[in-house]
């Protein structure tokens, strides 16, 4: 096998750039050498997408709409963990249109979008394990082609 997976089973074992893996029930390990837990944590869930366990990591939720609508568009239906977003970008090939970074505990950063890019300013950056993240869309009409990156830490 050549990537993690989230779904894991007690003693699986699978083999990345050379070096061998093992899950415990809880995190996957390096087989043969000891290591800081929360550096392999980081290291697997960086390789997995930032998802898939309770372990430390990053990770980012990324999309590209190319007709965007007046309405929210569900990135996330019910995070696994508790996770803190740390970074907003949009960017649109025309932009002048509205997004608003929602989270369960309600707004997290509203922008213009333009066609230079832009990062929002953060607040409410908590979003609980089971939460929801959306990407409400407002003045559609003046947007095409947007691209958009959510960074999170958990």
């Amino acid at each position: 096998m050549s990537q993690f997976r989230s779904d894991a089973s007690l003693n699986d074992e699978i083999t990345r750039g050379g070096t061998r893996f093992r899950f415990d029930g809880a995190k996957w390990k390096r087989i043969g050498q000891n290591f800081d837990t929360t550096a392999i944590a980081e290291e697997v869930a960086a390789a997995i997408g930032g998802g898939g366990g309770g372990g430390g990591g990053t990770g980012a939720y990324h999309g590209h709409i190319e007709i965007v609508s007046n309405k929210d568009y569900t990135l996330d239906v019910s995070s696994p963990v508790q996770r803190t977003i740390t970074d907003f970008y949009v960017i649109a090939a025309t932009g002048g249109c509205t997004a608003e970074l929602k989270g369960t505990n309600g707004s997290i950063s509203t922008v213009t979008v333009s066609t230079t890019g832009v990062t929002g300013s953060l607040s409410n950056t908590t979003l609980p394990e089971g939460g929801t993240l959306e990407l409400g869309m407002t003045g559609a009409e003046e947007c095409n082609d947007l691209k958009f990156s959510v960074r999170y830490s958990q």
